[in-house]
């Protein structure tokens, strides 16, 4: 689907339910403004849209293989690009029993980038849930022109940004995946403006890395009065390169409340004289 429109008193619920995408490739060229998806490229549907499969379905069976979604921009803008769904405003988004390997997902100029979902704006009732689901072989890639840099470019594994509460559970990120990101980089989410939690999640054998500023092991940035919450979460063999560099949050403005982690072999470097690295936060 290329776009779902809503309105604000109709809102339009879609679902998504056993189905699969093997060897496809999605490309949008833009100016400044688009977005593209594996499944759908906008959802302004002002409702629910739901991405599932059947819980008790084969662990082998792949609902994503060899997938490619890429949006080229020609400048910085609002472009965006999602393995599964790019940009969201307005809607509610479940996904659930994915499991997708060999998935790339680039673009160059955007503003939002994610491995499953580009972003969630636009905020109102409703939110944003990820849970379980296993995403194996990824790789995630944004380039920004170099006059543009500075732009607040958001890049997750999971989600690029959401402004509606966000809850992901059972999600695994494994099998030597790697994030190249820009300003705001995590290896579950770039940037939360709202609360967010991440529970009973993994991520292992991973690299993450941004020539900008902040990155964290599974946020990037969290805005101020929020709270990132993480539970019973494990981080293994992952590799984060940035300048404002930590093992759960690259930087924190709001709260963080965090039990039962496991760190093993988790390695954070600074680029930057002037950056820091630590295995909680990066910069506070």
């Amino acid at each position: 689907i290329g776009y779902i429109d809503g309105y604000n008193n109709k809102g339009r619920n879609v679902s998504f339910t056993n189905w699969t995408i093997q060897n496809e490739n999605v490309t949008n060229w833009v100016y400044n403004d688009g977005s593209t998806g594996g499944l759908v490229g906008w959802n302004i549907g002002y409702g629910q849209l739901t991405i599932t499969e059947n819980e008790g379905s084969s662990e082998n069976v792949k609902n994503v293989n060899q997938l490619s979604v890429t949006t080229h921009a020609q400048s910085f803008y609002t472009a965006a690009a999602g393995g599964l769904v790019g940009a969201n405003d307005f809607s509610s988004v479940k996904v659930e029993n994915v499991r997708a390997q060999n998935l790339s997902v680039s673009g160059k100029n955007l503003r939002d980038l994610g491995g499953l979902l580009a972003s969630g704006r636009r905020a109102g009732t409703g939110k944003f849930e990820v849970n379980k689901c296993s995403l194996t072989s990824m790789k995630i890639t944004l380039e920004i022109n170099s006059n543009q840099k500075s732009s607040s470019a958001c890049t997750g594994g999971i989600i690029g940004y959401h402004e509606r509460p966000l809850t992901i559970k059972e999600v695994v990120i494994t099998s030597d995946s790697v994030i190249n990101g820009q300003q705001f980089t995590g290896g579950f989410v770039g940037y939360s403006a709202v609360d967010v939690t991440i529970r009973d999640s993994s991520e292992e054998n991973l690299n993450i890395k941004t020539d900008m500023n902040w990155i964290g092991g599974f946020i990037g940035y969290v805005n101020p009065n929020r709270t990132a919450t993480f539970q019973n979460c494990k981080e293994e063999n992952v590799n984060i390169l940035g300048r404002y560099t930590g093992g759960l949050v690259g930087a924190m403005d709001g709260s963080i409340l965090a039990s039962n982690m496991e760190f093993y072999n988790v390695t954070g470097v600074t680029y930057n004289n002037s950056g820091f690295a630590a295995l909680l936060v990066g910069n506070t």
